[in-house]
């Protein structure tokens, strides 16, 4: 069962950002600070797929996790149940699982198809759980947007010295746009300052994921796009202090994708923090690009 997460005090430690999650599983590509909460083991004996759990079990205890036989890194595994997350930091979190408001906003707060065609569906997700699929179809006459927004509560974006922004993808259909971004965090309308992790097509193969553009491109440490496997994207925006610029890190599955990317300047901004998941912001062309969104989670640092 999903549900945004109220404002919450963030635990903190010896002045250190730490956090547990109650009833949590692991996931591929998720983000360090999380670990799975019970000693679960792969099965033994040859039973690949297969997952002892030594913790309690039932749905409040979501280790789903199935292991490819040949044991490789692409293991579908589902994050958590956002009702689970009972204890930790996450300010809003959102894993499509319940939807009692359907379209076209789903319990987001806000929404935009232009070019293109969101919808949640189930069996999609990650262990066929239920899942956001966005399609941009030749966006040539403006920017193709199918995305959904949440406005975080909890006060201004400056309010917070680190923003980060984690979300599971699974890129169904690979496109020869420019590029089309799959996640953001930012604050102020549609996508006034933002950073984001986007796809980047290619004629000839089936693309790239890196830093959204702007402010970045697809430069240097990119990640190649595998179709219809999921990864796990997390953008963080830090700062030292109260004021000034913040830094920028997307990273997928652990893996940092951009390459000095231009400072994040939030000047005296009284917006608060939005997310955007989908696909949107593209360039405009005649090509077009599928994904599957799962697992959404927004923690926020003071």
């Amino acid at each position: 069962m999903a549900r945004p997460r109220a404002p919450r005090v963030l635990a903190l430690l010896g002045g250190t950002f730490a956090c547990t999650l109650a009833a949590c599983s692991v996931l591929t590509g998720l983000d360090a600070d999380y670990k799975l909460q019970t000693g679960g083991s792969v099965g033994e004996a040859g039973k690949d797929g297969q997952v002892e759990q030594d913790g309690p079990t039932g749905n409040d205890a979501r280790a789903d996790i199935d292991v490819p036989p040949d044991g490789g890194s692409d293991a579908a595994v589902d994050a958590f149940a956002c009702d689970n997350v009972d204890s930790g930091p996450p300010n809003w979190c959102w894993d499509f699982e319940t939807n009692t408001l359907g379209a076209p906003a789903w319990g987001w707060s806000n929404f935009e198809s232009t070019l293109g065609s969101y919808e949640v569906k189930a069996g999609i997700g990650v262990n066929s759980t239920k899942a956001l699929v966005a399609k941009l179809t030749a966006p040539v006459a403006s920017s193709g947007q199918a995305y959904l927004t949440q406005t975080i509560p909890g006060g201004k974006f400056t309010s917070f010295r680190k923003h980060s922004l984690s979300f599971s993808y699974r890129i169904v259909k690979g496109t020869t746009l420019y590029t089309a971004s799959l996640g953001a965090i930012g604050f102020g309308g549609n996508g006034n300052q933002y950073v984001g992790a986007s796809i980047y097509g290619s004629p000839t193969t089936t693309g790239v994921v890196d830093l959204s553009d702007p402010p970045g491109g697809a430069l240097g440490a990119s990640d190649p796009v595998a179709l219809d496997v999921w990864k796990r994207a997390k953008i963080d925006i830090d700062r030292a202090g109260d004021s000034g610029t913040y830094t920028t890190k997307v990273a997928i599955d652990g893996k940092d994708v951009q390459d000095s990317p231009p400072p994040f300047n939030a000047g005296a901004s009284t917006a608060p923090t939005q997310v955007w998941v989908g696909a949107f912001f593209s360039a405009m062309g005649d090509g077009g690009v599928e994904v599957v969104i799962d697992n959404v989670m927004v923690t926020q640092e003071p």
